[in-house]
């Protein structure tokens, strides 16, 4: 390889290093962007349940009112259960055996965020707290899924791999017309 191609491969090298941190970085921040906004939107969600929870003198009466208001939620999904782990609320967006399942999990002292993976392979960020409500001790779970956020950060990746080899024959191209305006004067001494 003459100098000049030396050149032009040491620049490509040199931007693609570059490139290949700024993309994992972008990534990285992007995916934790995403996570807080998605726990931003839980704790919202679970803040709005434990209101109602607090609001109402007996079971029937919530569970009246979480019916209307979250049964059919499109992105949240939610469970209510009480001391002794029996469902008192559970909407529509969950099955049986994964309401069951939240029911059955530990409960926390205090508000908590957590990835949980069902059986299946599917995750869920779930916020969990528990409320003293005048029908009892509740443990309340807002959960929702992670298939969206994953989803947007699966595309970050392939735009990010696709633009790689793009951005890399661009920079050989300018490393090759860098090196060569470079090079010029050796060139012409040389041809002299």
């Amino acid at each position: 390889l003459s100098i000049r191609w030396k050149l032009s491969l040491f620049f490509a090298a040199a931007v693609a290093v570059i490139l290949v941190v700024f993309g994992i970085i972008l990534i990285l921040i992007t995916r934790q962007y995403l996570l807080n906004r998605t726990d931003t939107a839980l704790r919202e969600e679970l803040r709005e349940i434990l209101l109602e929870a607090k609001l109402h003198n007996s079971v029937d009466d919530f569970q009246t009112a979480a019916q209307t208001r979250f049964y059919s939620h499109d992105v949240y999904n939610f469970v209510v259960v009480d001391h002794q782990n029996s469902i008192v609320f559970v909407s529509k967006g969950l099955s049986h055996q994964r309401s069951f399942d939240l029911a059955m999990a530990p409960g926390p002292s205090r508000t908590s965020l957590k990835t949980i993976t069902f059986a299946e392979g599917e995750t869920f960020r779930s916020a969990e707290s528990v409320v003293n409500s005048n029908f009892g001790t509740l443990r309340v779970l807002a959960v929702t899924s992670q298939q969206p956020l994953l989803a947007e950060v699966r595309t970050l990746e392939i735009v990010a791999a696709a633009l790689l080899p793009v951005a890399l024959t661009m920079a050989v191209a300018v490393g090759y017309v860098i090196a060569g305006r470079a090079l010029a004067p050796v060139t012409s001494i040389c041809d002299a």
